[in-house]
C-alpha cells in the first residue's frame, strides 16, 4: 500500500465487546462483524481504534462508576481477525475494571501484538507516544482523555491517563515533529449524543494541527459528528461506535458510523476514504439510507462557519440534547423511576445548571 514515502492509516470507532457480547452465543455475531469489516473496508499499512471496554479483573468493579464497562479474553479474542494495529486505551472506561483489569487488558493486546498508548501504571508509561516505524517513515501516535468525559480513577493504585491539556498536547506535537516523525493523534472528549464537537475542542483539534500534526481524530459522543481538512492534515470530531454491545439502548442517532482511511504522502493528507456503515441490533452493515452523509454534511457546514457562528450553532446542538435526546434516553434506560433517580449523579445536576447557564448567557447576546 506503501509507495514514494506514502502511507495509510485506518481509523475506527469504539470497540466495547461488552453487554451481550459476553454471552458464547453473541461471539458469532462479533465474527460477523470482523468478517465485514475486512471485506468492506481497502487495505492499509496502520489500523486503529478506541479500545473502550476493559477485561475483567480480580478486583471487581471501579465503585466510583454507575455506567462501566468490561469484557472478557473469551469475547475479546474473537476480535483478533481485525487486524488491528494500535487500540487506543486513553478514554474514560479504560479503569472500569481496576488494576487488574487493565493488566489483563494490556497482557491481551501484547498476546495478538496489538500496540497501545493513551494509559499506564505510571505517568511515564500514560503518557509516552507510541513511537513506529512504517514503511521507512517514522510516525509517532498520541492519545489523550479529557477530564469531562468522567474517567474517576481509583485513587491510590498506581493508574494514569494522558490528560487532554492544551500545551501538553501542542508541546508534544511539536516536539515530536521536530524529530521528524508523522504524529496523529487521538482526543477522547466531548458530550454524549451531542451533535457538535465544543468550540473548545474545535480549536484545541485545529491547533493540533497547525502544531504539525497530521491527523486529529475524537472519539467519546457515541455518534459521527464532522470533519474537515485543515492546513495540510484533516481532523475527525466523531467517529462513532464501531462494535460496541448494548449496555443500554442506544438511540438511533448513535447507529451510523464510519471507518476513514488516510493516504499520507510528504506530510499531505490526501481526501479521504470515508466509509458509511450502521450498527444496529449488534451487526454492522452498509448505510442504505445514507445517514452518515447526510449527517457530516449539516454539519460540516456549521463547522465551517466563524467562531461566534460556530458557539451558537453548538448551544443550540447542546440544548436540544440536554432538553430533549438525554431526558429520552435515560427513560428508555430506566423505565423505573426508582431506577432512574437512583441513576442520578450529583455531577449530572451540576453539569445541567452549568450547561444551562451557559445556554441562557449565549440567548442574552
Amino acid at each position: 500500500m506503501s509507495h514514494h514515502n506514502c502511507i495509510s492509516v485506518q481509523w475506527l470507532g469504539d470497540i466495547a465487546l461488552t453487554a451481550q457480547f459476553l454471552e458464547s452465543d453473541n461471539h458469532e455475531a462479533i465474527r460477523r462483524n470482523v468478517e465485514y469489516l475486512r471485506a468492506s473496508l481497502p487495505p492499509a499499512d496502520l489500523r486503529i481504534a478506541n479500545w473502550e471496554a476493559p477485561l475483567l479483573g480480580s478486583e471487581g468493579i471501579n465503585p466510583l462508576k454507575k455506567v462501566t464497562l468490561h469484557t472478557t479474553e473469551e469475547a475479546a479474542s474473537n476480535i483478533q481477525d481485525l487486524g488491528l494495529d494500535v487500540a487506543l486505551l486513553a478514554n474514560n472506561h479504560v479503569f472500569d475494571c481496576m488494576r487488574s483489569g487493565f493488566e489483563n487488558t494490556i497482557s491481551f493486546l501484547d498476546s495478538l501484538a496489538v500496540r497501545w498508548v493513551g494509559a499506564g501504571l505510571s505517568e511515564a508509561d500514560a503518557t509516552r507516544p507510541l513511537l513506529l516505524d512504517i514503511h521507512g517513515q517514522p510516525l509517532a501516535v498520541l492519545a489523550y482523555v479529557d477530564a469531562d468525559t468522567n474517567p474517576r480513577i481509583p485513587p491510590d493504585r498506581s493508574l494514569h491517563v494522558n490528560w487532554l491539556d492544551r500545551s501538553r498536547v501542542l508541546n508534544d506535537v511539536r516536539t515530536l515533529c521536530e524529530d521528524g516523525r508523522l504524529v496523529l493523534v487521538s482526543f477522547h472528549c466531548g458530550m454524549d449524543f451531542v451533535a457538535l464537537p465544543s468550540p473548545r475542542h474545535r480549536s484545541l483539534a485545529r491547533e493540533t494541527i497547525e502544531a504539525g500534526a497530521t491527523l486529529v481524530m475524537c472519539c467519546h459522543p457515541h455518534r459521527i459528528q464532522a470533519h474537515e481538512p485543515w492546513k495540510d492534515g484533516y481532523i475527525f470530531y466523531g467517529l462513532g461506535n464501531l462494535i460496541a454491545g448494548a449496555i443500554y439502548p442506544w438511540p438511533r442517532l448513535a447507529e451510523p458510523t464510519v471507518a476513514v482511511t488516510c493516504r499520507i504522502q510528504n506530510r499531505k493528507v490526501s481526501p479521504p476514504d470515508i466509509r458509511h456503515l450502521v450498527f444496529r441490533d449488534g451487526l454492522l452493515g452498509p448505510d442504505r439510507g445514507e445517514r452518515g452523509p447526510k449527517v457530516y454534511r449539516k454539519a460540516n457546514r456549521k463547522l465551517a462557519g466563524s467562531d461566534d457562528e460556530y458557539a451558537r450553532h453548538f448551544t443550540r446542538a447542546l440544548a436540544y440534547e440536554l432538553s430533549i435526546i438525554r431526558p429520552l434516553h435515560f427513560l428508555r434506560r430506566h423505565k423505573n423511576p426508582f431506577s432512574l433517580l437512583a441513576s442520578f449523579e450529583k455531577r449530572h445536576a451540576v453539569e445541567y445548571y452549568l450547561q444551562l447557564k451557559r445556554i441562557f448567557a449565549k440567548s442574552e447576546r
